[in-house]
């Protein structure tokens, strides 16, 4: 199979026997082909996958299972991106279906393996009501990976990969990568601009969609940003700040998953964590800003001035301010007394004097 070749062919990619394995860096060339683009984050996100499903257990390394969802995020995420070719493709959305449910099931044992470790001040009856539902969550897990499914469902996807309409759609031209990602980034950011524009008119489930499409193209930078090589720093700045807008975001819906873990394992007599709504709400407000403000590293830079354009879009003001000037002198010697004096006190305030 394409994808267990892949994982085996890749070092980076091969979990320690100490722990979980985290995404390796991308490097796609600012040169490649669309389908190469897709297939080989597409591969790279399930060899992420193969890498840490092994830890996957209850009593384990709790990041193998938070690893393990991730890459499957990604997956998810990737198909979004390329939505233009996907959509058209029965295969393609049935397969994003599936993908959905699978990271549904493993939300609540990451949901309450965060809650353990963030609540050391739990009683010893409320710690050990939460720990069953959450070996119960782990249970349901396992028997997934153990069965059927699992396996099918990467079957299928490698076969896919290779042969379905949608990937088969993408263009093999060298370089006609970048239009794709252009369009798929670009289409991201601009959701997020517009969809954040005024966080605190927005409801909690539309404030989390403006979350999730952070999320995209945060992903959408670390598949893609290799293709810049000479704008890493820019990439680096907006992932980090998608990634500071997904956690002030992040953190407004800590207050709901509280509420549906408190019922779920029989908590309502434990107070909820105390939340800075407002202070979280303005310091995403202040990321969307930023994000809206800085160009995309996609965007290509503006050619560097001449000496003589910067001196000549320098003296182009300055030489209007002056035939203004003119005519305000002339305008006021006309005028004469208070008037005149009023006259050019208003031009001096409007260049920058004092009048």
């Amino acid at each position: 199979m394409v994808v267990m070749a892949f994982a085996a062919g890749t070092d980076s990619l091969v979990a320690p026997a100490r722990g979980a394995t985290k995404a390796p860096p991308s490097d796609l060339d600012p040169e490649v082909p669309a389908r190469e683009a897709f297939k080989r984050t597409a591969l790279a996100c399930l060899a992420h996958a193969q890498a840490n499903v092994g830890l996957v257990q209850a009593h384990g390394d709790h990041e193998g299972l938070h690893q393990f969802r991730v890459a499957f995020r990604r997956l998810r995420s990737l198909l979004s991106l390329f939505r233009e070719v996907c959509r058209d493709d029965p295969e393609a959305m049935a397969i994003k279906a599936r993908l959905r449910a699978m990271t549904v099931l493993l939300g609540p044992a990451r949901d309450l393996d965060v809650f353990l470790e963030g609540h050391p001040e739990l009683a010893e009856d409320d710690r050990a009501r939460v720990e069953y539902h959450r070996v119960a969550a782990y249970a349901e897990i396992e028997e997934f990976l153990g069965g059927p499914v699992w396996p099918q469902l990467l079957a299928d996807l490698d076969r896919w990969l290779e042969s379905g309409a949608a990937v088969l759609a993408l263009s093999t031209e060298p370089g006609s990568g970048h239009a794709v990602v252009v369009r798929a980034l670009s289409r991201r950011r601009a959701r997020i601009i517009h969809g954040g524009a005024d966080l605190t008119s927005l409801t909690a489930e539309e404030r989390h969609r403006v979350r999730i499409e952070a999320k995209k193209l945060r992903y959408g930078c670390q598949f893609f940003g290799s293709m810049w090589p000479a704008d890493a720093d820019r990439v680096a700045t907006l992932e980090k700040r998608l990634g500071r807008l997904q956690d002030s975001l992040g953190s407004l819906n800590d207050r709901a998953t509280w509420e549906q873990l408190r019922v779920r394992c029989g908590l309502e007599h434990v107070e909820p964590p105390e939340v800075d709504e407002d202070g979280l709400l303005c310091e995403a407000q202040d990321y969307v800003a930023r994000i809206e403000h800085s160009r995309p590293f996609w965007v290509p830079r503006p050619p560097a001035l001449s000496p003589f354009e910067a001196v000549r879009r320098w003296a182009e003001p300055v030489a209007r301010a002056g035939a203004v000037a003119v005519r305000v002198g002339s305008a006021a010697a006309q005028l004469g007394g208070g008037a005149a004096r009023s006259l050019v006190g208003a031009f001096r305030r409007l260049v920058g004097g004092r009048g």
